[in-house]
C-alpha cells in the first residue's frame, strides 16, 4: 500500500528509480515489481538500480540485519532473478563509499569494493549460464568516495576504472567490461566549525571524479556544506546543485581528451595504487565473505584511530578545526538549520494503517506464502518467487524481516 501511494501518478514505464536498500531489498525490490504487475506494466519494461551491498552494513554502517551467511543469499539471490525476470535492472550497486568514510586509504577503498564484488560474483556464477553471467557481469555498477587530497584521488578514480576493467578479463574471460560509477564526494572530512570552510571542499573533492575523461564517473553526488551539522535544508541543496552545474557548464571540463594521460607522476601512482588495490580484492576473495567482513572491520577501527591521533598531534592540518580557527564570519549570517519537524501523531497513525492493512488481507494465504517464504530460505532456494507472493498475500517488510532473522 506504500509503495502504491509513492508512486501515485507516476508510470513505472518510464522512470528509472533507485533503491538505497540493502538488508530489506527483496521486501522492496518485491513491492515495487508486485505494483508494476498491478498496474499491467512488465517487468521487462522497468528500469532501476537496488544497491543490495551488505558487506559495508556490517563494516561501515553497523545497520546489519543478518548473519553473514544469509545477506549473501538474500544478496545473490536478487541479481540472479533480476539477471532472468527484470532484465534491465541494475541488481546490486557495490560500494566502495562507505569504506573511505570509515577512514580506508585508496588502495584500500579499491580493494575492499572489488573483493565484495568478486565474492558475490563468485557466488552466483555456477548458478547460471556463461551468457547471462556475462550480462550480470556488464550491469554491475559501483557507488565510490572522492576526498580532497587531489593527485591519489585522481589516481584512484583511474586505478578503479582499469582495475574492474582488468578483473573482469582476467578472472571471468569477459573482454571490456566498463566501470560504471556514481559518486558522492567525501563528508568524513566535512567540519562543523566553521561550516562555511566546506563548500571550498566540496568543489576540491568533486574534481578528481571529472577530471579525467578516461576514468569519469556517470553521476555524482555532493553533500550540503552544513552536513556535520544538519541534513541539508533548501538554500543547501540549491547550492549543491549550482556548484555542479558550474562544474559541468563554465569549467568546460568536458571539451578536453584526457589530461593525465602519459603524466609520469599520475601513472607511477595509479600503478602503485591499483597493483595494492588487486591484492587486497583477490585476498577477500579467497577469504570469503565472513572473514572479509572480520578484517575489513578490524583495519578500519584502526584507520580511524590513527587519522584522529595525525589531527590531534596536528601531523594533518584540518583548516578551523586544529589551526586557523578564525572564524569567517559567513555561518554567523545564516538562520540555523530549521530543526526537523515532530508531529506526536505520526507513529500512532501509522501503526494503525498497518493494523488496518493487516486486517483486510486473506489470513490463509498469508500464512501459507509465509510458510512457502520460510521454507525457500530453509533450503537455501532463491527466496525472490517466494518474497513476491509473500508482498502480494500483503506480507509488510517487517514481517519477512523478522522471519528470516528467525
Amino acid at each position: 500500500k506504500d509503495m502504491e501511494r509513492l508512486f501515485e501518478g507516476i508510470d513505472l514505464a518510464r522512470v528509472n528509480t533507485s533503491m538505497t536498500i540493502n538488508s530489506t531489498a527483496p521486501f522492496l525490490l518485491a513491492a515495487y515489481l508486485v505494483l508494476a504487475e498491478e498496474r499491467g506494466i512488465s517487468w521487462t519494461h522497468l528500469r532501476g538500480t537496488v544497491q543490495n551491498d551488505l558487506m559495508k552494513e556490517f563494516v561501515a554502517r553497523g545497520t546489519n540485519v543478518f548473519s553473514p551467511t544469509v545477506s549473501l543469499q538474500l544478496s545473490t539471490d536478487i541479481i540472479t532473478f533480476t539477471a532472468e525476470h527484470v532484465p534491465q535492472w541494475n541488481p546490486v550497486n557495490v560500494c566502495g563509499y562507505h569504506y573511505m568514510e570509515s577512514g580506508a586509504r585508496p588502495h584500500e577503498e579499491i580493494g575492499y569494493t572489488f573483493g565484495n564484488a568478486l565474492i558475490i560474483l563468485d557466488s552466483i556464477r555456477p548458478k547460471m549460464s556463461p551468457e547471462r553471467f556475462t550480462q550480470i557481469v556488464e550491469r554491475i555498477s559501483f557507488f565510490i568516495n572522492s576526498g580532497i587530497e587531489l593527485i591519489p584521488e585522481i589516481c584512484k578514480v583511474r586505478a578503479y576504472s582499469k582495475l574492474w576493467t582488468d578483473l573482469c578479463r582476467n578472472e571471468y574471460g569477459i573482454e571490456n567490461v566498463r566501470f560504471r560509477a556514481g559518486c558522492q564526494v567525501r563528508s568524513l572530512g566535512l567540519t562543523s566549525e566553521p561550516p562555511e570552510n566546506n563548500i571550498v571542499r566540496i568543489v576540491l573533492e568533486a574534481l578528481p571524479v571529472l577530471l579525467s575523461a578516461s576514468a569519469r564517473v556517470n553521476a555524482l553526488q555532493l553533500p550540503g556544506f552544513r552536513e556535520a551539522i544538519s541534513l541539508p535544508d533548501q538554500m543547501e541543496q540549491r547550492l549543491s546543485l549550482r556548484t555542479q552545474q558550474v562544474l559541468m557548464h563554465e569549467t568546460k571540463i568536458a571539451n578536453y581528451p584526457d589530461i593525465f594521460e602519459g603524466n609520469p607522476v599520475v601513472a607511477e601512482l595509479t600503478k602503485d595504487i591499483l597493483a595494492k588495490a588487486k591484492g587486497i580484492a583477490l585476498e577477500l576473495r579467497s577469504s570469503g565473505y565472513e572473514t572479509a567482513i572480520s578484517r575489513i572491520n578490524t583495519e578500519l577501527t584502526q584507520a580511524m584511530i590513527e587519522r584522529q591521533e595525525r589531527i590531534d598531534i596536528r601531523d594533518d592540518i584540518v583548516v578551523g578545526v586544529n589551526d586557523f580557527l578564525e572564524p569567517v564570519g559567513l555561518s554567523e549570517q545564516l538562520l540555523p538549520p530549521a530543526p526537523t519537524a515532530q508531529n506526536p501523531d505520526f507513529e500512532s497513525k501509522r501503526a494503525s494503517e498497518v493494523d488496518t492493512w493487516r486486517s483486510h488481507r486473506d489470513p490463509r494465504r498469508w500464512a501459507a506464502a509465509r510458510y512457502n517464504l520460510s521454507l525457500a530460505l530453509k533450503c537455501k532456494a532463491n527466496i525472490m518467487p517466494a518474497t513476491l507472493e509473500f508482498v502480494r498475500a500483503g506480507g509488510t517488510v517487517g514481517e519477512g524481516t523478522t522471519l528470516i532473522e528467525g
